[in-house]
């Protein structure tokens, strides 16, 4: 289609309107020396038009333009941000010429006018900004991706060495990423395993927020806090107690110990079954939980229980239970030491579960061996009962456990009951509060031998008060008047045992030992 304004104008009308905008505009426009030139350009493009030489605009121009307007923007801000400079430049440098190109080859060889000049301008101007911001972004991205690898790499030392607090701190700063994700996970499994429930809650919102389809982040959440720690609030013991979940990688820690399940309860606190990681060796691990301790005890209380511990940590003897690791958790200390198959000698306490006489003999010399060893190191274990003997029946033998820690438990004035101790063995200056020594020991495992051969105890009452004023006062019926068939021996070593007076007892617990194994070769005939 030929431009309609080439119809219109003619040769003097053209002349007209030059002298118009001579005279108006002329001055702003170009210097009056000048005017003539202006005259002669004007007026040639006049006589081109006349002749029907001009460009044309097509109908499809505009559309075109749009389309050319529409790559130009793509190219702006998709493609040239994407690749590297050199190769932005030379996909800058060719889309430029081909707008050029197409421009010149639509003018010269159709003589149509695509008016895409301004697009042109617009992109020799614009087309270095985009490059060099583009440059900027990926040099900035590349610092921030180096910086996160540090991070992430901290992070995992971090959570390795057990430090979460601080793994989590670098993990936090990161850009989102599936490594980050992964990490963050393991971080929170660990959290769980070491009880820190609150923290791991965290990190699992935390990366719900990041990716809320990851494995099971959105189920916990919300619900690990709740579900996976419980409080029991025995009055007496007054521990918290482990929710042990099936799946392993779950499974809660204290320490680098895997804890298992739960073995019992005792003075200390709750005792569970745990495993050594790294040299899959089974450990028991008993706890001494601070809920229950006055605050202005609680150091006090740490620091005997770990002195005692590094005390009993020297002990090595067949009949004790060796101590391998103490550690402490938030809310509680523990001791990991050797797993013993088997039970304590409480469940032969019974009278319907009684061990044979020589038996409980040879068990109770193997005591009174230990308690003779560790009272040469000036250590005394002030808590000798059936429930801290524990008896491998496979072996035929007997360790002690929980050494030192009774003078741990009843150092706290906040516990009354079995966590002072057990009223039942103590002796009679225990319980009168005087100082205590391996004759202490011995009067509590005369106590044991007692049970152990009738089982029933030699003293009993509904309230601890009257218990011990039994104790110191009172004289228990004989373990032959309970059970006729037991030999002489048993009353004569159970009475010196539990004597009143600790200088009437044996003198030392290797005395009573001694006296046990004459007992069993005359008795028994067992040497």
């Amino acid at each position: 289609m030929k431009n309609p304004l080439s119809s219109l104008f003619n040769l003097p009308i053209a002349l007209f309107v030059v002298a118009i905008l001579a005279v108006l505009y002329g001055p702003s426009i170009a210097p009056l020396q000048h005017l003539d030139r202006q005259l002669y350009l004007l007026a040639g493009g006049a006589r081109s038009m006349q002749a029907g030489y001009g460009l044309t605009v097509p109908i499809w121009g505009e559309l075109a333009n749009i389309g050319l307007w529409m790559m130009g923007v793509c190219l702006w801000l998709w493609l040239l941000p994407r690749p590297g400079l050199l190769a932005a430049i030379l996909i800058a440098c060719i889309s430029l010429a081909g707008y050029t190109g197409l421009q010149l080859y639509a003018q010269l060889q159709h003589q149509l006018w695509l008016p895409q000049g301004v697009l042109i301008q617009y992109l020799l101007i614009s087309v270095p900004v985009v490059l060099i911001r583009a440059q900027q972004k990926r040099t900035w991205a590349a610092l921030v991706g180096e910086r996160d690898a540090a991070l992430l790499e901290l992070a995992d030392i971090k959570l390795q060495a057990g430090q979460l607090d601080q793994a989590a701190t670098h993990l936090q700063t990161c850009q989102p990423n599936p490594a980050v994700t992964e990490l963050g996970y393991q971080l929170a499994l660990q959290q769980e395993q070491r009880r820190a429930y609150q923290a791991a809650t965290k990190t699992y919102q935390w990366l719900a927020g990041l990716d809320p389809k990851y494995k099971d982040v959105s189920e916990k959440a919300n619900s690990v806090l709740s579900a996976t720690v419980a409080i029991n609030s025995d009055d007496l013991l007054a521990t918290q107690t482990l929710n042990i979940p099936q799946e392993q990688q779950r499974q809660p820690r204290l320490g680098r110990y895997r804890i298992e399940r739960e073995l019992g309860r005792g003075a200390m606190g709750t005792v569970y079954l745990g495993v050594d990681p790294k040299i899959a060796r089974r450990v028991a691990i008993k706890t001494l939980s601070y809920k229950n301790v006055a605050p202005h005890e609680l150091e006090g209380v740490k620091q005997r229980f770990f002195r005692e511990a590094e005390a009993t940590g020297r002990l090595s003897h067949p009949n004790i239970v060796t101590v391998f690791d103490v550690g402490e958790e938030p809310d509680l200390c523990y001791m990991a030491m050797d797993f013993i198959e088997g039970d304590s000698l409480r469940v032969n306490s019974t009278e319907d579960n009684l061990l044979a006489v020589s038996t409980v003999y040879q068990l109770v010399a193997q005591v009174a061996d230990a308690l003779h060893y560790a009272h040469k190191k000036n250590i005394v274990h002030r808590d000798i009962k059936p429930g801290n003997l524990l008896y491998d029946e496979q072996h035929e033998q007997v360790k002690v456990a929980d050494f030192g820690i009774a003078r741990i438990v009843d150092s706290s004035s906040t516990k009354t009951g079995d966590i002072l101790g057990s009223p039942l063995y103590m002796s009679p200056e225990q319980l009168k509060g005087q100082k205590v020594t391996g004759a202490s020991d011995i009067y509590s495992l005369g106590v044991t031998l007692y049970q152990l051969l009738t089982g029933q105890a030699p003293y009993s009452s509904d309230s601890i008060a009257n218990l011990a004023y039994q104790v110191i006062n009172k004289k228990c019926k004989s373990v032959r008047e309970l059970r006729p068939a037991l030999p002489a021996s048993a009353p004569r070593i159970v009475n010196k045992a539990m004597a009143k007076e600790p200088d009437k007892r044996y003198t030392s617990a290797g005395a009573m030992a001694e006296a046990l194994r004459k007992a069993l070769q005359k008795d028994f005939g067992i040497s």
